[in-house]
């Protein structure tokens, strides 16, 4: 299979829930797989097809997957990025949490030789600065926003009435 034929069975593969038959199917023996950080008793970076299912072992013992939504394939070359975004519980603390990622893929003789995987950037909370000389560097206040809203709000409106008045 060439890298693109390879890209579209795991987006499908995957879509369906289908981890072990991705790894069984698609993944080469000695495929490299790292992860963004090391999780509980496991190293950030996996080699071997044994390590790669033993972590897929993990997460389905440990993991109630209530959705995933899996985007792409972006492919060129030897590489492809698939998007996912899944709805998880930890099942020993019962935390759910929304988790975003890609994973990064490298075939090489048909095969997933190599993947790593990037979450998202959390978004980070600007703080105001303090007042004084640098007031006027201070972060958008709630006033601000509102205002800005507004007249955002207002263009949508008028775009909306526009196209509306447009198709009629």
């Amino acid at each position: 299979m060439n890298t693109e034929e390879v890209a579209k069975k795991l987006v499908d593969y995957c879509r369906k829930g289908e981890w072990r038959k991705a790894l069984d199917d698609l993944y080469a023996d000695d495929i490299v797989s790292v992860e963004a950080h090391e999780m509980e008793n496991m190293p950030a970076e996996m080699r071997g097809i044994d390590q790669v299912r033993g972590k897929t072992d993990w997460w389905e013992k440990n993991m109630e997957v209530h959705s995933a939504k899996v985007g792409g394939p972006f492919v060129a070359r030897d590489t492809f990025v698939v998007q996912f975004d899944i709805d998880v519980t930890e099942k020993a603390s019962k935390n759910r949490m929304q988790m975003s990622e890609v994973g990064i893929y490298k075939v090489k003789d048909g095969k997933v030789a190599h993947e790593q995987f990037l979450p998202l950037a959390q978004k980070k909370v600007v703080r105001p600065f303090h007042a004084g000389a640098s007031s006027l560097r201070m972060a958008p206040t709630s006033a601000s926003i509102r205002s800005t809203g507004t007249s955002m709000s207002c263009s949508r409106a008028s775009a909306r009435a526009a196209a509306d008045s447009a198709s009629s």
